[in-house]
């Protein structure tokens, strides 16, 4: 009798804990669609946002942040539902699940050292940035990581084989990556810091308000990798406590909350986008059909092409700009 009674309210917060999951994951994953759907819609109407390396990389994490909404998220929910109602679920339902989630998370995580990899070369290189970083080689290097993502993810279901070694293996390359992100992050503040004044000067002789595009333009980077750790770090450390300790306590609920914070980063990155890239923000707001906003901004995006404040605006043309790195 006392342990039926016991039972029976851990039985009603196990379930409250399901369906809070399951709100979340759906408001999220909705919001990370209709976002992403925004983001990637505003590229198709607005060819001079194509024109950017940084652009197109942030194209392609939209791509894989709308799948994560689309895809991902619903399945999730169908698992937490099942974990919920004991219905047993079809293993190739899971498969599919593992093999969406490995494809996404290794595109993400790509995709995002591929930005950061972007703003060390445009301070290192200087003058040659724009002849070295082009938009073809960036479009090659998205067609790799989606390439090796979609083998690497798909390659245990090709096989029949469990998918153990794939998570260990994504969960040891999500921290490799995690380290070099944040080795370029300091790297770049570093440089940005020590050479700031240099920088400033120089730009402001070559364009007016060239200094202020150019810091914004790392202002963004590091937004877009702050919420990268913030969403993938809880993650990480689920894992290496486990890896460590080989028992987490309340496993399903701290599973449970580690994936949906890691999913959320999804809705969160368009957000920053709208938020820190202005001439992004102005274009897509031309596709709503709303007036005041298309009569608010029209003025904003007829200045759009002329003075861009995308990542990539800052074009060094003038060999005076070089900064002694």
């Amino acid at each position: 009798m006392n342990n039926a009674t016991t039972a029976q309210p851990q039985q009603v917060l196990h379930l409250q804990f399901s369906v809070s999951m399951i709100v979340v994951n759906s408001f999220s994953g909705v919001l990370a669609t209709v976002l992403n759907l925004l983001i990637i819609m505003t590229f198709v109407k607005t060819p001079a946002l194509r024109e950017s390396s940084a652009n197109i990389l942030i194209l392609s994490l939209a791509v894989t942040d709308i799948l994560v909404g689309t895809l991902l998220q619903p399945i999730y929910c169908t698992f937490v539902f099942s974990a919920t109602s004991n219905y047993a679920l079809d293993k190739k339902l899971f498969k599919v699940y593992q093999t969406v989630k490995t494809t996404l998370i290794n595109a993400s995580l790509f995709t995002i050292t591929a930005i950061s990899v972007d703003r060390f070369l445009a301070l290192h290189l200087h003058l040659r940035y724009q002849e070295f970083v082009t938009t073809k080689r960036t479009s090659m290097v998205l067609i790799a990581i989606w390439t090796f993502s979609a083998l690497w993810g798909s390659l245990p279901a090709v096989i029949n084989e469990e998918f153990v070694w794939v998570h260990t293996a994504i969960n040891y390359l999500m921290l490799l990556l995690l380290l070099i992100n944040i080795g370029l992050m300091l790297r770049i503040s570093r440089i940005v810091r020590q050479h700031s004044a240099q920088i400033h000067v120089q730009l402001q002789n070559m364009q007016p308000g060239a200094a202020v595009n150019f810091k914004r333009s790392f202002n963004i980077m590091y937004f877009i990798l702050g919420t990268f750790f913030l969403c993938y770090a809880p993650y990480i450390c689920f894992w290496i406590i486990q890896k460590c300790t080989g028992k987490i306590n309340n496993t399903y609920v701290a599973a449970s909350v580690v994936n949906t914070i890691l999913f959320m980063n999804s809705a969160i990155n368009p957000i920053v986008y709208f938020w820190r890239i202005q001439d992004m923000r102005n274009a897509a707001l031309q596709l709503l059909p709303w007036r005041f906003f298309r009569r608010q901004n029209s003025d904003d995006l007829n200045n759009c092409n002329t003075n861009s404040n995308n990542i990539d605006n800052i074009n060094c043309n003038n060999s005076n700009c070089a900064v002694n790195i």
